[in-house]
């Protein structure tokens, strides 16, 4: 498996096919993605692109709490993360992190946070993030908590 940094176009078909099914591929267009400080991430085996991660120089109240209150610049929210559905099992979601974390303290990040959806919770909560806050439902997707890590 081969992660690298990709441009935001090239997670379009796979934030839609995993995250968004039967939905227009506009709305995995996220306003973040023109962030300066933005960047993603692909997974690729044997050139198919099977895993997508985004990450955005963003706070959160609760994470920057949790934290115990570090520079706000230090923050970086992930976003659109996702495996091909017939690759998913295989370590690609935490081979992404391992490799983000790198470029995340390469940009100065000290704290990496998300919007969790309630079935993946179990899958943060294995690479050490913790729940933060109540459940809140996002419309059209469902429910979530924010979840955050110090990244290592």
């Amino acid at each position: 498996m081969e992660i690298r940094l990709v441009s935001a176009p090239e997670t379009y078909a796979l934030r839609n096919r995993v995250l968004r099914p039967g939905r227009p591929v506009e709305v995995v267009d996220y306003p973040q993605d023109r962030l300066e400080s933005a960047f993603h991430l692909g997974a690729f085996i044997d050139d198919e692109h099977v895993g997508t991660a985004s990450f955005y120089n963003l706070q959160n109240e609760l994470a920057l709490a949790a934290a115990e209150n570090p520079p706000a610049e230090e923050l970086w929210q992930l976003r659109g993360m996702g495996s091909a559905p017939e690759y998913q099992g295989r370590g690609i979601g935490t081979a992404m992190l391992e490799r983000a974390y790198f470029e995340l303290a390469a940009r100065g990040g000290t704290v990496l946070w998300c919007n969790a959806r309630v079935v993946a919770l179990e899958f943060y909560r294995k690479l050490g993030f913790l729940v933060l806050g109540d459940e809140f439902f996002v419309p059209d997707i469902g429910p979530h908590y924010v979840m955050w890590r110090l990244i290592p």
